[in-house]
């Protein structure tokens, strides 16, 4: 194979060499006299070198196999087709003689040299052109790639921006709230020594210590998923099931699909659906995680989430109850958003809520 390939990278430079041969064969033989026979030689021979020129410049680059042969294709056609056309044209106006001698062959032989001359030059500026046009292909093609990371990179500082501006909105919003009672209740505590006071201003603490967990779940887990592994989803869903406090809810896991994503996230995920719906649920006894056409489910057969409410349930600080951060259902869609998916709610079979996770146009 490579001294084929070898063999087909000299094939300009053959041609080249062969019509050198042949014109200092046709001047060796000539019958004209030595400056005659000289004349009659020199656009042979010029175009010969120049040939031979050509190939081993062919041969030097980085052009393809196909590519010389292309060139070396055309020049011999070329000067075929100038030679067949000569011969044709001699032909009908002038027969030959029966033996036309030396004169004929270097006619011929500038004739069949012009015609490589001409359409090995055309066969180069079609190889470099072609050439050229690949070189702006795979330009337009790298620059098409960076423009889509480029949207991409655009995309994930705009949900940054986003979850940022919700966090400063959080912090100077739900923040307070706690931070204001507990400064109450200490001034209180300072005032009345009674320890009563002491009780209120920890419930605050711990509020918002919840947010401030909550918040940074948040900006680390809404980053773009860049590394992802096969996970199966079931002992996912089991694994975060075991880190919840499930008050005697059951699971069942109907589904050992495998997923496309970050398992520690997926993870996440589980655990904050799971902790909705056994403390938001109402009287829930089962949360069922499945799988759909084009993702998975997770779904309980408690009261479900009101029409009115599925809408705002991803809202930052939306929550049914008192002691919820707001931002639980918020990192939910953060992390599926992270990872390409989508998400939904809706009512289950069993009259509760569905959260359906579409996977597809992530893992195509």
């Amino acid at each position: 194979m490579v001294k084929r390939d070898a063999v087909s990278r000299r094939s300009v430079t053959a041609i080249g060499i062969a019509l050198v041969a042949a014109a200092l064969l046709t001047w060796a033989h000539g019958d004209d006299g030595p400056v005659r026979n000289a004349i009659e030689i020199v656009l042979p021979l010029a175009v010969g070198l120049g040939v031979v020129a050509l190939g081993e410049w062919l041969h030097r680059t980085d052009y393809s196999r196909r590519a010389i042969g292309t060139v070396a294709a055309g020049a011999l056609a070329g000067g075929a087709l100038f030679l067949a056309l000569e011969a044709w044209i001699t032909l009908i106006a002038k027969p030959l003689p029966g033996d036309p001698g030396p004169a004929l062959f270097a006619f011929a032989l500038n004739r069949s040299a012009a015609g490589t001359l001409g359409s090995g030059l055309l066969a180069v500026l079609y190889v470099r052109t072609r050439r050229q046009n690949a070189e702006l292909a795979e330009v337009t093609h790298r620059l098409q790639d960076r423009n889509r990371a480029l949207n991409e990179q655009t995309e994930q500082l705009e949900a940054q921006n986003q979850r940022l501006n919700q966090l400063a909105e959080i912090v100077s919003h739900d923040l307070r709230n706690p931070l204001n009672v507990a400064a109450g209740r200490a001034q209180l505590a300072r005032e009345t020594d009674d320890d009563g006071h002491i009780e209120a201003v920890e419930d605050a603490l711990d509020r918002m210590e919840t947010i401030v967990t909550d918040m940074l779940a948040l900006v680390s887990h809404g980053r773009l998923v860049e590394s992802k592994q096969s996970i199966q989803l079931g002992a996912s869903a089991r694994a975060a099931w075991s880190t919840v406090e499930t008050d005697g809810v059951e699971l069942a896991v109907t589904t050992d699909a495998y997923v496309e994503a970050d398992e520690d996230r997926v993870r996440h995920v589980f655990e904050n659906l799971f902790r909705n719906a056994i403390e938001h649920g109402g009287d829930v006894s089962t949360v069922t995680v499945g799988e759909t056409e084009d993702g998975f489910f997770v779904a309980d057969d408690g009261a479900g989430v009101p029409p009115e409410e599925r809408d705002r349930i991803f809202d930052p600080g939306f929550s049914t109850s008192d002691g919820g951060s707001g931002l639980g259902m918020v990192i939910v869609k953060a992390i599926v958003e992270a990872h390409g998916w989508t998400i939904r709610v809706s009512k289950s079979e069993s009259a509760g809520a569905r959260f359906d996770v579409t996977t597809t146009a992530g893992n195509e």
